[in-house]
């Protein structure tokens, strides 16, 4: 993970800054920045995905081994856990049917950021914890993405996996991180 703590050392003051002052109280582009700064922690991390996304992959991933072979075009073999938004096209052209949603939103992160700095412990290594056990990106469906909430899950990524649940969407969450944290 140092690639991960080589990151907070860059952002850690941009979040500090947007911890401290309210919205108003800042310019537009450092909250900006702050929004941009959540994508970053993603890194490499094995994918969630819903039951109806994983039928979804099945099919399509079929469809472009299928087609790559009759054309006797090289293609790659994907597998779910290891897909990515960068291979998304070659499967699902346009991205019409699958989509890549964030369970713990960029909203959640900065009221937990702000939560930390109010109760004193805003620190990197605490944004780091918050980051490791609730940055999760889930594979669904265009048509699950229609029921979620979008911003408003509550609390952490029990609260995200909660309003899945709600919107009757099954995630494929494992007990613990698979990278051991």
């Amino acid at each position: 993970m140092k690639n991960l703590e080589n990151y907070i050392d860059l952002v850690f003051p941009i979040i500090e800054y947007c911890a401290k002052n309210s919205q108003k109280e800042s310019p537009g582009h450092i909250w900006y920045l702050r929004g941009q700064i959540f994508y970053g922690f993603l890194g490499d991390r094995k994918n969630l995905y819903s039951k109806k996304a994983a039928l979804e992959f099945k099919k399509l991933n079929d469809k472009y081994v299928k087609t790559c072979f009759e054309a006797n075009k090289k293609y790659k073999v994907f597998k779910i856990e290891e897909f990515t938004w960068q291979d998304q096209p070659k499967i699902d052209p346009g991205r019409s049917v699958l989509l890549f949603e964030h369970m713990y939103t960029g909203s959640m992160f900065k009221e937990d950021c702000k939560e930390l700095y109010d109760k004193g412990k805003l620190s990197q290594n605490e944004v780091l914890k918050l980051v490791k056990s609730n940055y999760y990106v889930c594979l669904i469906t265009k048509e699950e993405n229609e029921m979620l909430p979008k911003s408003k899950r509550g609390k952490g990524i029990s609260g995200a996996l909660e309003a899945y649940k709600n919107a009757g969407i099954e995630v494929n969450f494992p007990d613990t991180r698979a990278d051991g944290e």
